[in-house]
């Protein structure tokens, strides 16, 4: 009975290893503790010498028993703690939780993401999962496996369009990560929702551009690429 009475959970929840058979038989735990004998087939690990202690510094009193929540100061459960306790654990700090607050409709804000985190399928990452493709970027005929650090960035082709539409992203350091470039570009706009809603719209249609000339072999030039960027950041203004 004391080895398996439920107070909260079985002793032996939290003390696996004192079910295993002892070294000498029928001997009680009185006669255990006075006798210093060792009864464990195998010693406490670290972490139950830890309950162990803790469980020694209880101090018991006459009170009956009560369960306690411990995300509350008054020890009683609600809906409301658990629920916080659960979000905060889950929350890991990431610099693009600003992406989601752009006007810009949710699979634009996904892309960002997935842009963000170099996880877009260009050339590059189609190569890095062994599928044929063709090389080269379709926007300057640069002869590389298109990264997207030169498809947004280093391309001559984008860098006109971000030059037309005022942001300079050529005189980035040299060797800037791609997540270092993509911050740089929406740092000074992040109180701006109309600069950010056109730095979005920018990325997503360079992408848009690049899949044109890749798959419809469709080129549009610059100027009617800067007034559509214009255009939809506009639309996505309004309606996001």
């Amino acid at each position: 009975m004391f080895w398996y009475s439920n107070w909260g959970a079985s002793f032996l929840f939290f003390f696996n290893s004192l079910d295993k058979p002892p070294l000498r038989r029928n001997i009680s735990l009185k006669a255990a503790r006075l006798e210093h004998v060792r009864v464990l087939t195998a010693p406490l690990t670290f972490q139950q010498h830890l309950s162990l202690q803790e469980a020694q510094q209880l101090s018991l009193t006459s009170q009956k028993d009560r369960l306690l929540w411990k995300w509350t100061t008054h020890g009683n459960f609600t809906t409301a703690s658990a629920y916080k306790h659960l979000v905060s654990a889950g929350k890991t700090d990431t610099p693009f939780f600003f992406l989601w607050k752009i006007k810009v409709p949710p699979s634009l804000k996904l892309f960002l993401l997935l842009l963000a985190r170099g996880r877009l399928l260009t050339q590059e990452q189609l190569l890095k999962r062994n599928l044929v493709c063709p090389q080269g970027c379709v926007l300057c005929n640069d002869n590389c496996c298109e990264p997207a650090l030169h498809l947004f960035f280093n391309c001559p082709y984008s860098d006109s369009i971000w030059r037309s539409l005022g942001f300079q992203v050529s005189g980035m350091p040299p060797e800037a990560s791609l997540q270092e470039k993509f911050l740089a570009v929406f740092s000074p706009a992040c109180s701006q929702q109309r600069r950010m809603s056109l730095i979005s719209t920018t990325f997503w249609t360079i992408w848009f551009e690049r899949n044109n000339r890749t798959f419809r072999q469709q080129a549009r030039p610059i100027g009617a690429v800067q007034q559509w960027i214009i255009n939809e950041s506009t639309i996505f203004m309004k309606c996001c």
